[in-house]
Parts: structure tokens; sequence; C-alpha cells
């Protein structure tokens, strides 16, 4: 029995890409910093071409770690998604600025942020992105100081197409890059 499980273990480990191999390794290291109540979080960018599976492998092997993967598109994001909403206060006759819930799935445990393309997303948005990814913090007027730290967030995961390219994509500038191994 322990041949046969060795035996599919290397089956598994021979399958695994560099992006796996990255991946784990990321996962890994994460694990371990949060354990020790450490903030020093290794993100990972992987730059690709469309349709070379990024996307479908990372989703891959978030299931086989029994990650909580949670995809955000950066094109999709605004800056309500960052500074929440503002809504009336009936009591007291003006308005009052409610917190985001967009990353609230990132205080599971074993939580993953995926950015899918990351460069995609409006600049307005891509300083409170790299609050996000850099500190594990989010704006929160809610709470006391106007931040919330997401304590079961381990790390981030980035996929985007290369600006070179004929994409509608931005150029991450180095400290963007300065995220990211």
């Amino acid at each position: 029995i322990e041949q046969a499980a060795e035996r599919e273990m290397n089956a598994e480990v021979a399958y695994k890409g560099t992006l796996e191999k990255e991946l784990d390794k990321a996962l890994k290291y994460n694990k371990a910093e949060h354990r020790n109540g450490g903030r020093d979080f290794l993100n990972v960018l992987f730059i690709g071409e469309a349709g070379s599976g990024k996307t479908s492998r990372i989703r891959d092997w978030a299931n086989k770690n029994r990650v909580n993967l949670v995809t955000v598109r950066g094109a999709d994001l605004d800056a309500s998604d960052f500074g929440g909403v503002q809504v009336p206060d009936d009591q007291r006759q003006y308005a009052r600025k409610l917190g985001s819930r967009e990353f609230d799935n990132l205080n599971e445990p074993n939580s993953v942020l995926f950015l899918d393309e990351y460069n995609r997303a409006p600049k307005s948005v891509r300083s409170s992105l790299m609050e996000l990814i850099n500190s594990h913090i989010i704006y929160d007027p809610t709470n006391k100081g106007s931040q919330r730290y997401l304590e079961n967030f381990l790390f981030t995961v980035s996929a985007i197409n290369p600006s070179s390219m004929n994409y509608d994509t931005d150029a991450m500038d180095m400290a963007e890059r300065s995220r990211f191994a």
C-alpha cells in the first residue's frame, strides 16, 4: 500500500508544471509565515498569452490543495469595491459610509486571492489593490482606524497577459511588480 501511495504521489509531482510548483512553494511558505504570525507574504505573478491555461490551472491547483480561491477580475473592479458606498443615515440626517464586503471571503481559512487580469484593473483602484496584496488590509470605515486586517488571507496569485502584445492592458510599474515573485 505504501508503494502504491508513493507511486501516486510521484505521478502527481511529475504532472506538475512550473506554474503548479510555484504555487505549491508559495502555499507552503505562506502557511508557515501565517502560523508564525508573520506578515511577509510571497505573492505570485504569472504572465502569459490569452488561452494558455493560466486561469484553469490555478483553479485546478486550488481545488487539489483545498484552497479557498477568491477570484476577482481586474477589469470588473471599481472604487466602491475598496472604499465602500455612502448611504443615508435617517437617524442622524446625513450620509454615512458602509465598508466594502467585496473581499470578506478572504477571511475564510486557507484563502488565496486570485487576481485575474490584474493589469486590466483601472488605475483608480490599483493602489488599493497593492495595499490588499502587500499588507492584507482593506479599508473599512466601520472599524476603529478605518482598516481591517484579513487574518486568514494567505497570499495573492495574479495572472496577466503581456502588456507588450496587442492586449488592452496596462504595464505594471516597478512598485506593483515588486509585490510579486
